[in-house]
Parts: C-alpha cells; structure tokens; sequence
C-alpha cells in the first residue's frame, strides 16, 4: 500500500515543488528534503536520515545537487538540523555568516554552489517530516510566500499519521 501512494502521490509532489521553483524568480534550485528510516544497527539503534526526495533546479541547464544531499544521518547533522527545525525557518543572505556555527550545512551548500539559502520545517503531525531547501547564487531580494505549498507537501509527506495502512 505504501509504494501505491507512493505512486498516486509522486506527480503532485512534484508539481508542489516546481511551483515553489516559479514562484521564486530569484532561485536557482528548489530541493525537497524528507525523513527516513531504512537501516539499523546490529544492537538495533535505528539510524535517521536526512534525503532528498527530489529537486527542481532552473532552467534545461540547471544545476542538479541530488548527489551533495543524500542519506544525510541525523545524528552527525544533529545540531544544525534542530537549529533550523526550532526556528521553522532559516534564512541565509550569505553562506560565510554560518560557516562557523553551521560548518557541515555550509559545506553542503558550498558545493551545490549556493551563496544563499533559505530552509522551510515541513512539519507533521507530530514532528519534523522534511524541509525546502531553496538554494540562489546571491541573496534574494525579498522572501516568496510558499506556505500553501508546504502544508500539501505536509500532507502528502505525513503518511503514517494520515491512518493509512
């Protein structure tokens, strides 16, 4: 039943994700992060990761980072992580003022060749289930209102609290 969602629901997340990419002029790439669980240790301590789910750069040239944000774990990005999820938002103007107090997202951000980044929570219901990255060579001019597209990713995302079996 999970693939089949998968499935049904692939195509609007999709589309969620390239609106936010239009609405945001200044943007070069959009990427959808989300939370996941596969692997665990032989004591059985579960591992936590960090994924991207999928990416709308800009353009027929845009640059793809799929590679620079895979199978983040969770415990060696940690602080930073709950650094953004605490603020539900994060706004850098300029990736050098984190480089100190964010060093492994700054790198992340360094080699997708980002100068600025904004991070959105995707919230579920009962914790964080992913995030918007929005990556962008130089600081953005104002802030898009993407909140309609983030809670139907929120939706979409949350499938083990939507009663689903």
């Amino acid at each position: 039943m999970a693939e089949s969602y998968t499935l049904e629901t692939a195509s609007a997340i999709n589309m969620y994700v390239s609106d936010i990419a239009k609405k945001d002029q200044e943007c070069f790439n959009v990427l959808l992060l989300n939370y996941h669980n596969t692997q665990k240790s032989l004591q059985g301590y579960r591992y936590l990761y960090l994924n991207l789910l999928t990416e709308k750069p800009k353009g027929i040239n845009g640059e793809l980072v799929k590679d620079y944000w895979s199978n983040l774990e969770y415990v060696y990005y940690e602080d930073e992580l709950t650094r953004i999820h605490n603020n539900d938002y994060l706004e850098i103007s300029n990736i050098e003022d984190i480089k100190a107090i964010m060093p492994k997202i700054y790198k992340k951000l360094k080699i997708s060749g980002a100068n600025a980044a904004t991070f959105y929570t995707i919230e579920g219901l009962q914790n964080p289930i992913g995030m918007i990255v929005i990556l962008y060579k130089e600081r953005p001019k104002g802030r898009t209102n993407i909140l309609t597209e983030i809670q139907r990713l929120a939706v979409l995302l949350d499938y083990k609290n939507l009663n689903r079996k």
